[in-house]
C-alpha cells in the first residue's frame, strides 16, 4: 500500500512537469532526477524521484504516451529527456531547425535516435550545446539568437528562456507551458486516478489552458 501510494505520488509529479508536452505544446522536457544517497527533493515520505524512476520506468511510455532518454548520469542524480517521438521528430524537420542544426555539425539525414545521440554527447561534454532549447521547443529565433549572440535580447523580460526579437511568440509559448503545468496541478488536486487526469488534460484547448493561472 505505501508503495503504491509513492508511485501514485511519483507519477503526479511527472504528470505536472510533463504537463507541456502532455497537451502538445512542447516535443520534450528535460527533468533531473536526484538519487536517494544523496540531499533530494523527494515525492513522499523521503523517497527520492530516481528511485521511483527505475522502479516504473517501463510503465511511463504507456502512461504518458511518451519516451525516455537518459541524457547524464552523476553520482547525485540523472537527467532524463521525456519526448513524444512524433512531436519530436516534426519539430527537428521544420527546414529552418534543420539548416540551424546542421550548422551546429548535426548530420542532415540522421535518425531521430541518432539526433539525440548526438545531443547527449554534447550534452556530456564541456561546452553545453545550447541548441537542446530546439529540442524542447523553444523559439527557433531564441536558440539562435542566444548562440549567435543577438543584439537583440530583451533582459526585461524574464522566463524559462532568453528573449530575443519580436517577444510575441515567444511570451505566449510561456504562458502556455505555465498554465498547462497550472491545469496539471489542479486536476490532481481534484482527481485521484492519474489516467482521469491525463484524460481531461487531453480534452482541454489553449483557451481553456490560458485560463488557469
Amino acid at each position: 500500500m505505501i508503495k503504491q501510494r509513492k508511485k501514485e505520488s511519483f507519477l503526479k509529479y511527472l504528470f505536472i512537469q510533463l504537463a507541456p508536452m502532455l497537451t502538445d505544446l512542447k516535443p520534450s522536457v528535460l527533468l533531473r532526477l536526484h538519487r536517494s544517497e544523496f540531499p533530494c527533493s523527494s515525492t513522499s515520505n523521503g523517497h527520492c524521484k530516481y528511485e521511483m524512476f527505475c522502479s516504473c520506468r517501463r510503465d511511463l511510455a504507456g502512461i504518458f504516451n511518451a519516451e525516455c532518454f537518459i541524457m547524464k548520469e552523476s553520482e547525485s542524480d540523472i537527467q532524463v529527456l521525456f519526448y513524444k517521438k512524433s512531436l519530436l521528430y516534426s519539430t527537428l524537420e521544420n527546414q529552418d531547425v534543420k539548416d540551424c542544426l546542421k550548422r551546429c555539425g548535426y548530420d542532415d539525414g540522421a535518425s531521430l535516435t541518432e539526433m539525440l545521440i548526438e545531443l547527449r554527447t554534447r550534452f556530456n561534454s564541456k561546452d553545453f550545446p545550447h541548441e537542446i532549447g530546439i529540442f524542447l521547443g523553444y523559439p527557433l529565433k531564441d536558440v539562435e539568437g542566444f548562440m549567435n549572440g543577438s543584439d537583440e535580447y530583451i533582459p526585461e523580460i524574464k522566463g524559462l528562456w532568453r528573449i530575443f526579437g519580436n517577444p510575441d511568440e515567444s511570451i505566449m509559448k510561456m504562458r502556455l507551458f505555465s498554465s498547462a503545468k497550472s491545469c496539471a496541478k489542479a486536476l490532481t488536486d481534484e482527481y485521484s486516478s492519474i489516467h482521469r487526469c491525463f484524460e481531461v488534460l487531453r480534452s482541454m484547448s489553449s483557451d481553456e489552458i490560458l485560463k488557469v493561472s
